[in-house]
This record gives structure tokens, sequence and C-alpha cells, in this order.
């Protein structure tokens, strides 16, 4: 329950860095889930660069989701 988005996109780039990526996913999935454009594009990301299983469809929903929300990395990386 509840949570700050930013909070969650920011510990899914520490934990990114890190090479933590699986806890990076979850960390981002619960930032796009707050509502937060960038986080949804950085599970897309993660996904269209092979870092975590995901399949087409699940990337382009995590890409449109974000570019629905004005994210504009995420409208580019939609083709």
């Amino acid at each position: 329950e509840g949570g700050d988005a930013t909070g969650c996109n920011n510990l899914g780039a520490v934990l990114q860095d890190t090479v933590r990526v699986d806890d990076a996913l979850v960390a981002y999935r619960r930032g796009c889930d707050l509502g937060l454009a960038m986080a949804c594009g950085q599970v897309g990301a993660l996904g269209s660069a092979g870092l975590v299983p995901m399949n087409h469809d699940e990337i382009t929903t995590m890409l449109s989701r974000a570019c629905e929300r004005a994210d504009a990395r995420s409208c580019a990386n939609l083709g």
C-alpha cells in the first residue's frame, strides 16, 4: 500500500547500477503502478535490452503506458 513513485524509480536506478536488475525491475514496476511514466519506460527498457525476461507484447505494453503518460523516450523507443 502507498509508496512514492519517484522514490521507487530512484531505487530502481540504484539497483540497476549495482547489477541487481531483478530487484530494479520490482522497484520500477512499483513506481509504474504508482503512476510514474518514467518507471514504466524503465521496465520496458530493461526488457528491450534483454536484461530481464519479457516478451515483445509485455515490452510494448510498458512502453505504451509510459508514452501515454508523456514519457518522450518511451514514445521514441516504440518506434
